[in-house]
This record gives structure tokens, sequence and C-alpha cells, in this order.
């Protein structure tokens, strides 16, 4: 016969069995789940904002994927752009730096780097930060806290601020590890020297360094012809990332118009003068530039005309060109400034 329930009721094998089953399911149950919740409130941080990509979340899941392979936490890295209206500060308080730790990193720039005025719109610097020991009395590192800096001064100089054994920050300046590559390029004029200089992905200084070493003998508004014929020779660098930081000087360069050639070549003399010369070794510079300006057009010519305000015919000795406002001009020639000013109908004067 069955056992009886304490209640009285007889109970069958069948229901004694599922009764055990359960008694025994409901613990098993409740260690597994108990289990995993517990592996999921250890577990890495769940998917961040990008929009609130904070320091102590990048921190957390570098910590936790470290320490699940069993592998010490590696520094973190961040690229900051410096913006319109930024100061250093704000710059590493926007990386994740803490504002006292900032101030102690800008504090060892004293000697070497002046945020206020070295410190330029689109400069890009790097905030690493790192299990460094921050206390004197301690080796045991305290957390991760900004451990380098590195800002660029120029294309092949760069500031690196960095903690010494005693967790103080000092700055020193360094090189840039840099890949030269010389480079050649040509072009065939169609419509203007900007527009097929632009075709070749010509840099707009190289283009205005290869007008400047030409507009001593070439008018740039008159002499150049549809079919005409550019080529120059210069040196870009590369940093780390494969990214052109800096384009030199051209070495060389040619320009053809119509059927006549017009080599030019840097040289330095045995006097230390560095300038451009022609095959036959006479300096392009002569006593004034035919184009003093980039990129204009050529507004009144030399000769008689119509006075634009007094309304009769006179004579105009100069040429005047037009150019957008902002435009670079050149020194026609070497001279002296005597004035400098409005002038009449000559208006701003040097």
């Amino acid at each position: 016969m069955g056992r009886e329930s304490k209640f009285g009721w007889p109970l069958k094998p069948r229901a004694m069995a599922i009764v055990g089953g359960l008694a025994i399911a409901v613990p098993v149950f409740a260690f597994v789940g108990g289990f995993f919740a517990g592996q999921n409130a250890a577990g890495p941080p769940g998917e961040v904002d990008n929009q609130v990509d904070t320091l102590t979340h990048v921190q957390s899941t570098a910590i936790w994927e470290a320490e699940a392979d069993h592998q010490p936490p590696v520094p973190i890295t961040r690229v900051v752009a410096v913006e319109s209206g930024d100061n250093l500060v704000g710059v590493l308080l926007r990386a994740g730096v803490e504002r006292t730790v900032a101030y102690a990193a800008i504090q060892s720039l004293k000697r070497s780097y002046d945020p206020r005025r070295d410190l330029s719109v689109g400069d890009k610097l790097q905030v690493t930060f790192g299990l460094v020991n921050t206390s004197e009395t301690s080796n045991e590192p305290e957390g991760y806290v900004l451990s380098r800096l590195t800002i660029p001064v120029s294309y092949d100089r760069e500031i690196d601020v960095s903690r010494d054994n005693k967790g103080r920050f000092v700055a020193s300046e360094v090189e840039r590890p840099l890949e030269r590559e010389t480079v050649q390029v040509s072009g065939k004029i169609d419509t203007s020297l900007s527009v097929a200089a632009g075709a070749i992905g010509l840099p707009p200084h190289v283009l205005a360094e290869f007008i400047r070493v030409y507009s001593f003998d070439v008018d740039f508004q008159r002499d150049i012809w549809q079919g005409d014929h550019f080529e120059l020779m210069y040196d870009q660098f590369r940093d780390k990332t494969g990214e052109i930081v800096h384009e030199s000087d051209i070495h060389y360069a040619k320009l053809t118009l119509r059927s006549t050639e017009l080599p030019l070549y840097r040289y330095t003399t045995t006097r230390g003068n560095l300038d451009y010369f022609t095959a036959k070794g006479q300096s392009v510079r002569k006593t004034l530039m035919r184009t003093p300006i980039d990129g204009a057009r050529l507004s009144s010519r030399f000769g008689r005309r119509q006075h634009p305000i007094l309304g009769y015919t006179r004579m105009h000795t100069g040429t005047d060109f037009a150019a957008p406002r902002g435009t670079p001009i050149y020194a026609a020639g070497n001279g002296t400034v005597v004035q400098v000013g409005r002038n009449g109908g000559y208006g701003k004067y040097v």
C-alpha cells in the first residue's frame, strides 16, 4: 500500500516520484540561477553609448578583458584634435584627464612649450592612460591615470610629457619618426595652372612655391597657353601611420611654354645662399617679379584708359591685379620699407 500524506490522503508510487523529483530540482535551479546571475554581475560592462564614451567605461572594459585573458591591463591611448577656441586644459579635460592632473602636466611644459602661443587648431594630441604609481610612499600602482602626453610642435618635432619614477611629469622635445619619399609629378594645362595642379593632387603650398620661383620670368596671367606643360620634384614626409605631414621645397621644376622649356634647380651656393638657378647657373631672381601675387587676374593694364572716377582718358602708369581678400602678396623685389598706410588714390600703400 502507498504511503499517506500528512493530510491523511494515500499517495501512489508515481505521485511520490514526482514530489521527490521536485524536491531535488528546486534547489538545483536556484543554485544554477544564482551562479549565472553572479557571473553576469562580474562580467564585462555592457555596450556604452558612443555619446557617453567616458574614461570609466573604457577602463572597466580594458581591465575586465585583461583579467579574462590573465594579462596585465594595457595602456589606453586617445587622440584628441584641437578645435577653435580650445585651450590645453580644455583639451585634456575632454580626453578624460582629471583637472588637477591636467594642471600638473601643463606645469611641466614651462621651459619647452607655451600652450597659449604654440597650440594651434588642428593639432592632434595623444593622451595615454596607464596603471602608474603616483605615490612616493608606495610602489603599487593606484589606477588608470594620465601617464603620457604627446604634443606636436612641427612636422618633425614633438613634446613628450611622461611620468618619472616618482610619479612627477617631465617634458622633453623629441624628433618624430618620419619616412621620406621623393615625388615627381607632371601635368598639362588645359584651362588654368591651378586646375591642372589640382587634378594631379599637387598641394596648394607647393603650387604657390612653383608660381613664386617662376614669377620673375613668367607672367601667369598672359604667358600661359592651353597645352603648356609643367613638372616638378619635391619630398613628402609620412608619419608612422602613413599620413603625409609635410612637403619640402621644390628640388627641380620645369615649365614648358609652347616650345620653350624653362627648367629650374634648387641649389645652395658656396656662400650659403639657397636659391633657384637655370641650367646655365643663372639665378632666377631678378629686380622685380612680373606677377607678385598668387591666383590673381589682371584688372587693369599699363597704358591709356578712361579714368573710372574722373571720366576722361588719361595714362595709367601701372598694372593692377585683382584677387580674393586674404590672398598673399609677395614683395616684387628686394628693398627697404619706407612707408606704410593709405596714400590717396592708391589706397593701402606699402
